[in-house]
This record gives C-alpha cells, sequence and structure tokens, in this order.
C-alpha cells in the first residue's frame, strides 16, 4: 500500500522517532554474557598487544543487510527508561515501536524491539526499510540519534540528516536556522504515536509475547495509515465538510464521507472537465496538486 500511493512520489520529510509499548508481561530474563578474561588496568607494556575491543552494533549495521539487522535486534519484553519532555525519568516493561512518518502524517515503517533497546538502535534499519519503498530527502531526528554512524549512513543514501545535536556533557549547539525550521516537520511524528496510543489500540494491550504485540500494533497502524491516505485523497477533492451535522457526523462514519466525495465529483463535470480535459466519463480526477504533502 505505501509502495503504490506514496511511492511515486517525492517525500520530503521523513520523522524518526520511538514510543514506549506497555504490556500486560513480566520482562524476559537477561541472557547470561559470555564469560571475558579481566582486562590489565594502565597502559600496555613495550612489546605488549592487547587484542581490540568488540565492535558496537552501531558500527556493524551499516555493512550488513536490513534481514541481519533486523534478527539482530532483541525482541522480548524488558524494562525501559527514558527521560520525558520534562526532563523527568519514567520507566516502563513492554517493548519500543520505533517508526518512519513522512509528511501527512502517514506512517511507512515500523520496527517493534525490546524496551530496552536504544533509540538510535534501530535507526539504520529503519533508514533502509524506508529506502525500499520511498524516495524521501530529508530525514529528521531528535538527539538520540545523534551519531557519526548514523549521519554518514543517512547521507549514503543521498538523503540530508537533519538530527536535534546532543549535548554530551557540554554545551549544546543549537541547529542552523534553516535546519530548525525543517526540524519543526518532525512533530508528525508525534502526532502518529499519539493517536496510535489513543485512537489505535496502542495503549490497551491484552495480548502476550513479541509476535502478538507486533501483529496488535501492525493492524493499527495499518487503519492509522489507510484513514491518513483517504484523508489526503479528500482534502485534494476540497470536499468540505456540511455545515449541519444533525443528522450525520462524517467522522464517525467514513461511509457517508465516501458517499459525499462520490457526490461531489458527479457535481463537478463542468469545472472537472476544464481541469482534467482527458478526462472520461466514469474515471477519477486525481488528487488536487494544492493539497499539502508530498
Amino acid at each position: 500500500m505505501i509502495r503504490r500511493h506514496v511511492g511515486p512520489k517525492l517525500v520530503g520529510h521523513v520523522s524518526r522517532d520511538a514510543t514506549a509499548i506497555e504490556a500486560p508481561e513480566k520482562p524476559a530474563p537477561k541472557p547470561v554474557p559470555a564469560p571475558t578474561t579481566a582486562k590489565k588496568r594502565g597502559c600496555p607494556k613495550r612489546g605488549e598487544v592487547r587484542p581490540p575491543a568488540a565492535p558496537k552494533r552501531l558500527e556493524l549495521q551499516p555493512a550488513r543487510t536490513l534481514a541481519e539487522n533486523l534478527a539482530d535486534l532483541p525482541t522480548a519484553c524488558a524494562v525501559g527508561c527514558k527521560r520525558n519532555s520534562k526532563g523527568h525519568q519514567e520507566s516502563w516493561t513492554g517493548y519500543k515501536l520505533h517508526l518512519d512518518v513522512v509528511d501527512g502524517d502517514i506512517p511507512v515503517s515500523a520496527v517493534l524491539t525490546g524496551a530496552g533497546v536504544h533509540d538510535s538502535q534501530a535507526a539504520i534499519p529503519l533508514a533502509q526499510l524506508t529506502a525500499q519503498r520511498i524516495t524521501s530527502l530529508y530525514d529528521l531526528m531528535d538527539s538520540a540519534y545523534d551519531a557519526p554512524q548514523i549521519h554518514a549512513f543517512s547521507r549514503g543514501l543521498g538523503h540530508v540528516p537533519i538530527i536535534d545535536p546532543h549535548p554530551r556533557g557540554g554545551e549544546k549547539i543549537p541547529l542552523a536556522p534553516a535546519q530548525a525550521q525543517r526540524f519543526k516537520e518532525r512533530t508528525s511524528a508525534e502526532r502518529v504515536n499519539s493517536r496510535l496510543k489513543e485512537r489505535y489500540g496502542g495503549r490497551w494491550l491484552r495480548v502476550r509475547g513479541a509476535d502478538k504485540v507486533g501483529s496488535h500494533l501492525a493492524f493499527g497502524l495499518l487503519a492509522l495509515t489507510v484513514a491518513a491516505l483517504f484523508a489526503r485523497l479528500c482534502r485534494g477533492t476540497q470536499v468540505r465538510p456540511a455545515r449541519h451535522r444533525r443528522h450525520c457526523n462524517t467522522r464517525q462514519n467514513p461511509a457517508r464521507l465516501a458517499e459525499r466525495v462520490v457526490q461531489r465529483w458527479k457535481t463537478l463535470d463542468r469545472s472537472a472537465k476544464a481541469r482534467f480535459p482527458t478526462l472520461q466519463p466514469g474515471d477519477t480526477p486525481r488528487p488536487s496538486s494544492r493539497s499539502r504533502g508530498f
């Protein structure tokens, strides 16, 4: 559906974010780490060769395929902890949903991981998944994704990464004025996260296990995506809601709204012929190019 309705268009911004998903289950036990020899303290002696440190997951992801990166991400239920917008630290038990959202509040890619996975660990797999479906220009991310590997991978895809700089114990470097203005478009990811939880079942889970939780969230994302695409189509046809909603509320009755769209097109024969000279009877005109979005 994304490849058919969004893929042929040039997308301006891809907003990347993660949201907490609480689940009614106990966290899975952590795997026992492999035994390692204790490292010697201090500088190495002359002629002594010490083994290099094992590469981190973020350093290995750019050279891997999408399937390998997704298989490497933990999906078991865990305890997550993050700092909210007010600066307070909060924790939850469950999972974390990573989303890529394009202009128009349309989610195009999603990855479910355990709650203990950092946001930056799913950035490169999400970018690989999104690049297979759409063509975009800018990648918008918050300070949790401020890593040189993510910057380099985004530029390697031909995108322009706009990532909020992380202070890392020092003074925060602000974005350039033009980048700061574009960074405001990232609120689309926040709206999709809120809409998924409040209207499409993301906050009320009654299942356990990563597979069932992923299926539950996937159905909610599917309904959310269809509603966003349908709203974009209706906005393109310039359909206005009725002044009096005494007998029908179009927000609660999508079938009635679809019927109004068809009736509206039937009354636009003269103007539609002027805008679409090659329009044949029974054809559906394309949405107006004045619509906001792609």
